[in-house]
């Protein structure tokens, strides 16, 4: 082996030794959170108050379409498991894409976006909002499972459903 690679090889491994060392000495950080209900702007009357006419989910609209967002219901849900309380907003944009986003109560002022993870096609809403504060959200990628083609179309192939 050259020196030259050699050199390289052991600063790599002396740089990953390094960080595996001295990343625990610092800690895990987490972002701040606040108790939005405490302050009593995260509450069941705000977070039903978007759903209704004149709210502020009737308003929005679908920028490439022009087309309302329709179907939409803001729920104040507690978690069967933690106990955390939060708002739970779901609807549709045209043509198909259903969509939720979950507001925690305690949030750390941080969005996450959560992608479709290999369940495209349907919608998968939270039972509990996330454990470190995130307000997230997620879709259904824009078509509905019922509606996927499960048998081959005459020359289109068989999109491995064999």
């Amino acid at each position: 082996m050259n020196k030259l690679k050699l050199s390289t090889t052991m600063v790599f491994g002396l740089s990953i030794m390094l960080f595996i060392f001295t990343v625990p000495a610092f800690g895990v950080w987490t972002p701040p959170t606040e108790d939005y209900g405490a302050k009593g702007i995260a509450n069941k009357e705000s977070c039903e108050a978007m759903a209704l006419p004149g709210g502020y989910l009737a308003g929005l609209t679908d920028e490439t379409f022009n087309k309302p967002v329709t179907n939409f219901t803001a729920t104040w849900r507690t978690s069967t498991t933690s106990g955390a309380t939060f708002c739970q907003v779901v609807g549709w944009i045209w043509p198909e894409t259903q969509f939720h986003v979950t507001m925690p109560t305690i949030w750390n002022e941080r969005f996450q976006m959560n992608g479709g993870g290999g369940w495209d096609g349907s919608l998968r809403l939270p039972n509990a909002p996330d454990a470190t504060g995130y307000a997230t959200s997620g879709a259904n990628g824009g078509y509905m499972a019922s509606n996927w083609v499960t048998t081959p179309v005459k020359g289109c192939g068989s999109f491995g459903l064999k």
